[in-house]
C-alpha cells in the first residue's frame, strides 16, 4: 500500500487544494452531465428544459458532495472524500415512470423523493444487520468488478471506422502515458495532480488539433440560478415501490465504493458506522436531489481510482470539489467549457482510475483468506460475466445466454448485462427471460443520437441554430427510446 499525502483530516492550504480538486471535478463532470442529458433524452424535453437538468445535475453533485465530505450532526454524512453524483440506475425507472401517462414527470421525481427517504430510514438499519456479511472476498469482488465494468467502457465511445479514430486513440493513449510517467517520476503537487495534468494535456492537443469546437460557449449564460420542483411532484405507488427496489442496487454500490475508498486511504475495510452515514447521506442528497430536478444520487466510483492513485484521500479536498461544482452549476460558461472535453482525453483518464480501482478491489480481497468457500464465491462473482457488447463490432455479438440458463437453476438473484450494442433482439429477449433485470443500451442511444444530427445537418434542419438540430435529433431518438423500453418488456410496468 501506497503512503497516503494527506489522510482524511488533513487540510491542505487552498493553493494545494484547489488543483487536487479539480482533478477530482474533471473526473465526474461528463458523467453528471451525461445524468441530467439522458433523463432529459427520456423525458422528452426541449432544449431550454434540457439545460436546466444539467444545470441541476451539476447542482445536486455540488450540494452531495459537501454532504458527504464534511457530513451533517453525527450521524448523516460519510465525511470520507467521496464525490456523490446521480445514479444511471435509477434513470431508467425514471423515465419509464414520467413516460407514463397516470405518472408524468411530476410523478417520476415523487417516486424518486420517497424512494430516497426509505433508503434514508431502512437502508443503515440494512447494513447493521447484513454488514456481518460483507465479508472482504464480498465486498472486494464487488469493488472489482465495478472497476473492471467501469474499465471496459472506457473506450466504448470511438468510432473505428472515423477519420479521427486514430487520431482520439493516440490521445487517449498520451493522456495514460502522462498521467502514469508523473505517478511514477513526479514530486509533491505535481505527482498529486498527475491525472489533471494529464487531463489538461489532452484538453490543448485535441483542442490544437481542431477536435474541439468552443462556439458553444458564446450562446451560455453567464449566470442562472436553479429552479426547485419545475414539473412540479406527485405520488404513484406503483412507481414508488419500483424506485425502492432498485434501490436495493445502488445500496450495493455505496458500500462498494465507500469499502474502495476506506481501503485506499486507511488499509482497512469500513466500519458499520461509516456504512450508515454513508447510506443516510446518500438517502438525504437523493431527497434534495429529486426536490431539484434530478436523479437520485449515489457515491462515486472514478473519485476511489484518484485517491487510489494520487494518495489524497483528504474529504475537505472533495468538500472543496463540491464548493466547484456548485460554482459550474450557476455559472454555464464555465460548465459548457468542462462539457467539451473529448471523449477519448476522459477515456484515457478513466482507463487509469479504473485501473487503480481494480487493484482497491484486490486489496480488499486480500484482507480475506483464500478458504475453498471464498475462493468459490469469488470465482463465481467473477465468472458470471457472460460476455457484453461495448462498442459496435465487425461481426456478430456472441452472447453466452446458456451460461445464464444455467445460473437460473440455482439462483432467484438478478442478473445485469452491462452492454449489449449489436445484439439481436431475440438473444435481448432470450437473456431478459433468463433473469436478466438490467441492460444497458448507452452506446446504441448515443450513436444513434450522432447519426441523428448529421441528418439533420444533411436535411438542414438546423435552420441556422444548434439548438434546432439538437431538437431534431431527440425527437428523431424518441421512437429507439420506445422501441427500446417495448423489447426490454417495460412498456406500461411503471
Amino acid at each position: 500500500m501506497r503512503m497516503m499525502s494527506y489522510g482524511i483530516e488533513d487540510k491542505p492550504r487552498l493553493a494545494v487544494a484547489f488543483p487536487l480538486a479539480f482533478q477530482h471535478v474533471l473526473s465526474a463532470f461528463t458523467g453528471q452531465i451525461a445524468v441530467g442529458m439522458l433523463l432529459a433524452m427520456g423525458f422528452g424535453l426541449s432544449v431550454k428544459e434540457t439545460a436546466l437538468l444539467i444545470q441541476c445535475a451539476l447542482f445536486i453533485t455540488g450540494i452531495a458532495t459537501i454532504i458527504q465530505s464534511f457530513g451533517i450532526g453525527k450521524h448523516i454524512g460519510a465525511r470520507l472524500p467521496i464525490v456523490s453524483g446521480g445514479s444511471f440506475t435509477l434513470i431508467t425507472p425514471m423515465v419509464v415512470a414520467a413516460n407514463n401517462p397516470n405518472i408524468g414527470i411530476g410523478g417520476a421525481f415523487g417516486a424518486a423523493l420517497v424512494g430516497s427517504g426509505v433508503l434514508f430510514i431502512l437502508g443503515p438499519i440494512a447494513i447493521r444487520y447484513l454488514h456481518k456479511y460483507f465479508s472482504p472476498t464480498v465486498t472486494g469482488a464487488v469493488v472489482l468488478t465495478v472497476g473492471i465494468c467501469i474499465g471496459a467502457t472506457a473506450f466504448g465511445n470511438f468510432n473505428v471506422e472515423s477519420e479521427t479514430a486514430m487520431t482520439e486513440l493516440a490521445i487517449a493513449v498520451m493522456v495514460v502515458v502522462v498521467i502514469v510517467l508523473l505517478n511514477f517520476f513526479g514530486k509533491g503537487l505535481i505527482k498529486q495532480c498527475c491525472i489533471l495534468i494529464g487531463m489538461v494535456i489532452g484538453y490543448v492537443v485535441a483542442a490544437a488539433l481542431g477536435m474541439v469546437d468552443f462556439s458553444s460557449i458564446g450562446e451560455a449564460s453567464w449566470f442562472s440560478m436553479v429552479k426547485p420542483f419545475a414539473w412540479g411532484v406527485n405520488f404513484n405507488v406503483g412507481a414508488i415501490l419500483t424506485i425502492c427496489a432498485v434501490h436495493i442496487g445502488t445500496l450495493m454500490e455505496m458500500v462498494g465504493d465507500t469499502t474502495g475508498l476506506v481501503t485506499a486511504g486507511s488499509n482497512r475495510l469500513p466500519t458499520s458506522e461509516e456504512l450508515s452515514r454513508t447510506i443516510r447521506g446518500g438517502g438525504i442528497t437523493g431527497m434534495f436531489a429529486s426536490a431539484f430536478n434530478g436523479a437520485p444520487v449515489i457515491t462515486g466510483s472514478a473519485n476511489v481510482g484518484i485517491v487510489a492513485m494520487t494518495g489524497v484521500g483528504s474529504r475537505f479536498v472533495t468538500g472543496l470539489g463540491g464548493i466547484i461544482f456548485l460554482a459550474f452549476a450557476v455559472f454555464p460558461k464555465l460548465a459548457q467549457l468542462l462539457a467539451l472535453i473529448p471523449n477519448c482525453v476522459m477515456a484515457g483518464a478513466v482507463l487509469v482510475m479504473c485501473g487503480q480501482i481494480s487493484a482497491s478491489g484486490l486489496r480488499v480481497i486480500s484482507m480475506g483468506d483464500f478458504t475453498e468457500r471464498n475462493t468459490t464465491i469469488l470465482a463465481i462473482a467473477l465468472a458470471i460475466g457472460i460476455g457484453n457488447a461495448h462498442g459496435f463490432y465487425n461481426g456478430p455479438v456472441d452472447i453466452r445466454v446458456e451460461v445464464l440458463e444455467e445460473c437460473r437453476k440455482f439462483t432467484d438473484i438478478p442478473f445485469v448485462l452491462h452492454g449489449c450494442t449489436g445484439m439481436d433482439e431475440e438473444l435481448v429477449k432470450r437473456s431478459i427471460d433468463s433473469g436478466v433485470a438490467k441492460i444497458n443500451f448507452g452506446t446504441q442511444v448515443r450513436c444513434q443520437y450522432v447519426n441523428y444530427l448529421k441528418e439533420g445537418l444533411a436535411e438542414g434542419k438546423d435552420q441556422g441554430h444548434a439548438w434546432k438540430l439538437s431538437q431534431y435529433a431527440e425527437l428523431r431518438l424518441r421512437e429507439d427510446i420506445k422501441d427500446i423500453i417495448r423489447l426490454a418488456g417495460s412498456k406500461e410496468k411503471a
